[in-house]
């Protein structure tokens, strides 16, 4: 339970940081950003199925 509560804060560390450094080419494209989105999306789906 531990280790799923670190990897989840990890993961979200990770979206912030990605997030923060692409946020100006977001800017211009906004189909990128939504796709982007969808990805992280299924990124935490994938890892809650995982754990639960």
């Amino acid at each position: 339970m531990y280790i799923f509560i670190l990897l989840l804060l990890l993961l979200l560390f990770l979206i912030f940081i990605i997030y923060t450094n692409f946020i100006e080419l977001f800017k211009y494209n906004n189909k990128l950003k939504k796709k982007f989105l969808l990805i992280v999306f299924f990124f935490f789906l994938f890892f809650f199925f995982l754990f639960f």
